[in-house]
């Protein structure tokens, strides 16, 4: 009597987007099998550190590595349809934090940036003077083909990478210009002023169609659709973030939320705004004032240089320049100390990236 056998599932290739993490930092662990009883189950186990919420189908996990530094292991135990089994051990050097320096070469300066938002882990895009826009995460630094050193810049990407457009703009001037996956164009903002500083640039939360654009004139919009725009409020406009109903916008008269209200719903001098929480509970943090603010009242302590930036890293700590605050007090990276970060931006991954007034970038 003949019979047919089978084999447990075989590994044929594995990748993990860091080898070598800092602490805190998410990573993405991909595992490929073969079998001939398929389907397959993944479960993932860690002797340290947290995995997000995934499902036993996926053979993909995003795995933040634990708060001390060390040797961990991963562990993906592959299971077929007939129950046969293949295990699989990533072994991973977690590393402490600290700053790092020389990201960009010491002759240029970092402008501005921008996070990639449309992937889990992530890093971030930097507009170079004279150079082009950069990509920089963990484990790359890479020149892109958009060859601007926009003084302001926003990047809607689409979720499978292969559709994007980069609106962007210059000093002084109330040229747009925008880069597709297709083409190139350039857009006046014909209610801006001739020599116009736009500051910030926001796909609206509600009308996908409509690009807020915040100057010093004031809050215009363009409709991407009709290719027309308009001037929206007379304010002067430092920044606009994204929530998860709507767009607000951070002026010299107060905070909008656009589309919510034609009053602001803080009023003061607004520099810029940070927006958490999800349509069920938001918190809203802001530089007013001077002063750092959540929902509207100061905190009870304020860092020791306060800048328009604020961000938020993957344990709910709100960053203003180069200063966290955790709730109880203001903590600062060690190697700063003599330095002026006046922006901060945390990617997916978690990496801390600053930009200090002279235009270095480091990294935390």
């Amino acid at each position: 009597m003949f019979g047919c056998s089978t084999s447990d599932p075989e590994i044929s290739d594995v990748t993990i987007s860091d080898t070598n993490p800092v602490t805190g930092q998410k990573t993405m662990l991909q595992i490929y099998a073969s079998t001939d009883n398929p389907p397959f189950k993944y479960n993932w186990t860690c002797d340290g550190g947290v995995f997000d919420e995934s499902n036993s189908d996926e053979y993909w996990a995003y795995w933040t590595s634990p708060d001390e530094p060390g040797a961990y292991s991963i562990t993906c135990t592959v299971t077929d349809d007939e129950d046969r089994v293949t295990d699989y051990t990533f072994s991973v050097d977690v590393t402490a934090r600290q700053v790092e320096t020389g990201l960009i070469d010491a002759d240029e300066e970092a402008l501005c940036m921008d996070k990639q938002t449309v992937s889990t882990v992530g890093g971030i895009w930097v507009s170079i003077k004279g150079k082009s826009i950069r990509y920089f995460s963990s484990s790359t630094i890479e020149d892109t083909s958009w060859d601007h050193d926009f003084n302001t810049f926003y990047l809607d990407l689409d979720e499978s990478f292969q559709s994007y457009l980069v609106w962007g703009a210059y000093d002084h001037s109330r040229d747009i210009t925008v880069i597709s996956s297709s083409d190139s164009m350039t857009v006046t903002c014909q209610t801006c002023l001739s020599h116009e500083m736009i500051n910030d640039f926001s796909i609206d939360m509600i009308n996908p169609d409509k690009l807020w654009i915040g100057a010093n004139s004031g809050l215009h919009y363009y409709d991407k659709s009709s290719n027309t725009g308009d001037t929206y409020k007379n304010v002067h406009v430092y920044d606009l973030s994204n929530g998860p109903v709507y767009t607000y916008a951070a002026t010299d008269s107060g905070l909008y939320a656009l589309g919510s209200s034609e009053d602001p719903i803080y009023e003061g001098s607004t520099c810029h705004a940070y927006i958490d929480g999800d349509e069920e509970s938001i918190v809203i943090w802001t530089i007013t004032e001077g002063l750092v603010c959540k929902d509207g009242q100061p905190l009870s302590s304020q860092p020791d240089e306060i800048v328009c930036s604020l961000d938020m890293d993957s344990k709910g700590n709100i960053w203003n320049g180069k200063y966290w605050w955790d709730g109880t007090s203001w903590q600062s990276p060690d190697g700063l100390e003599d330095i002026t970060i006046v922006e901060s931006q945390v990617s997916n991954e978690g990496l801390v990236y600053m930009r200090s007034d002279s235009g270095t970038l480091f990294s935390w």
